[in-house]
């Protein structure tokens, strides 16, 4: 148990938090060195600052109790601000930061909590010095297995992937307080004389579940690698659900490779941003995801449901999306758009990202997208603004879009129920029908995956 390494259960002090830290990276590494399990015992909570292992193989942590994420943030380590030419921002360390590791398992049935509330609001208000933590990253490692835990209120993404390869998550738990997250949004609002907003004092049920979103990143999974299978899931976060990450085709780094060879199904959704791809931008080396499908997912009360995004980048770079396939998808009460295939919308508390309606990015192909077998229901007004977006741009037009068995429910009909625009491709039972969508594709310019 992690008491045996020096872990102290029940203190949240600073001292204690260290000391926990310190157990839990002993504690993995006696695990891999051993064939052993590093258990967080039921009934038992523990308090902890960040924990980095790297070089383990056949780590196995059991959270049958319950690991926090120390709370005060003055406490909580970054490093400085570098000269990298995409990422020159300073990074506090991630809540367990998993490096070039092997055959890491993480099950249980209790979890963690990542007292995100604080830096949320820190976000909106921008006076962190350093972008917020995640709570797990997993970092050129190949055979994970996340099963059974329940991860909580992350301050960014709760569980994210960077080139790591063979990963399995299944029968997780992903929650994130949308009553904290509404309440701080809402308040920031007021404080710049926005007026008509609700109450801070006001449960879920009184704050409108149509309130856009605003941008926290608390994104649910972000994979970046290849063959994921992620399982079972429920989800509610008031972000992107699973948010697959581009790899680089073309690097000179071997372990760089398309992302690719990804199955989710069977998720329950709450509140979410969709299933989404990306966002991708172009990139010399060439951004790349392929080969994804989405299976069996149910949604209540999402902003979207099916999310594929590219981004601005390199002005001189490429990417890739292709071969994406969404199937069996239900949605009850839509807010924005069920369907959006576009620039992606974003924009940070900090003025980063490219707005709400940003221009097409010609410089990402995206080919073969099938959408089937999609029905949304509820809001009798229809989703807010329209049945879905596939935006693409004029001079490289979006091509292989086939939508087929896909209803967009409501009882008010409107005539603009597609943003449309350079899409190729082809409805078949589709109720409204994209009015802009044409069944010829033009040549492709770009490379293809290998």
């Amino acid at each position: 148990a992690l008491a045996a390494f020096g872990g102290v259960a029940g203190e949240s002090g600073v001292e204690a938090a260290r000391r926990n830290a310190a157990a839990l990276a002993q504690g993995l590494a006696w695990s891999a060195q051993n064939g052993g399990t590093l258990l967080v015992p039921a009934g038992e909570r523990f308090y902890s600052l960040p924990v980095q292992v790297q070089g383990l193989r056949g780590a196995h942590l059991q959270i049958d109790g319950e690991l926090w994420q120390h709370g005060t943030i003055e406490d909580w380590p970054y490093d400085q601000a570098s000269d990298h030419p995409h990422d020159n921002k300073a990074h506090y360390a991630h809540f367990l930061h998993v490096v070039q590791c092997r055959d890491f398992r993480v099950d249980g049935s209790g979890g963690i909590e990542g007292q995100g509330h604080e830096w949320w609001l820190r976000e909106i208000l921008v006076s962190l010095p350093a972008s917020r933590p995640k709570m797990f990253v997993f970092e050129d490692s190949d055979g994970v297995t996340i099963e059974g835990i329940e991860v909580k209120n992350s301050p960014s993404f709760h569980i994210a992937f960077q080139r790591t390869h063979n990963v399995v998550i299944r029968k997780i738990k992903i929650m994130v307080d949308l009553v904290a997250q509404r309440r701080m949004f809402l308040s920031h609002l007021r404080g710049l004389g926005v007026e008509g907003t609700a109450e801070a004092g006001d449960d879920i049920g009184a704050i409108a579940p149509w309130l856009p979103l605003f941008p926290l990143n608390t994104d649910g999974i972000d994979p970046q690698g290849r063959n994921y299978l992620i399982e079972d899931i429920f989800c509610q976060n008031y972000d992107d659900v699973v948010a697959v990450k581009p790899g680089l085709l073309e690097s000179p780094d071997p372990l760089d490779m398309c992302t690719g060879n990804i199955t989710v199904r069977n998720a329950e959704v709450v509140a979410g941003v969709g299933m989404s791809i990306g966002s991708v931008p172009p990139n010399k080396y060439g951004h790349c995801i392929e080969d994804v499908y989405f299976y069996n997912v149910t949604f209540h009360t999402p902003l979207k449901t099916i999310y594929v995004k590219t981004n601005s980048g390199d002005p001189n770079g490429w990417g890739l999306i292709r071969n994406i396939t969404y199937d069996h998808f239900r949605a009850r009460d839509p807010v924005l758009w069920p369907i959006y295939i576009g620039p992606q919308q974003q924009k940070q508390p900090d003025g980063g990202g490219d707005g709400v309606w940003p221009p097409t990015q010609p410089l990402v192909d995206v080919r073969i997208i099938t959408i089937k077998d999609v029905v949304t229901e509820g809001n009798f007004l229809r989703p807010l603004l329209g049945a879905g977006v596939l935006r693409c741009n004029k001079t490289n037009p979006c091509t292989g879009i086939n939508l087929e068995n896909v209803h967009i429910g409501g009882l008010l009909p409107y005539p603009n129920n597609y943003v449309c625009k350079a899409i190729h491709g082809k409805c078949v039972d589709c109720h409204p029908r994209p009015h802009c969508m044409k069944p010829k594709p033009p040549s492709q310019a770009l490379p293809l995956a290998s």
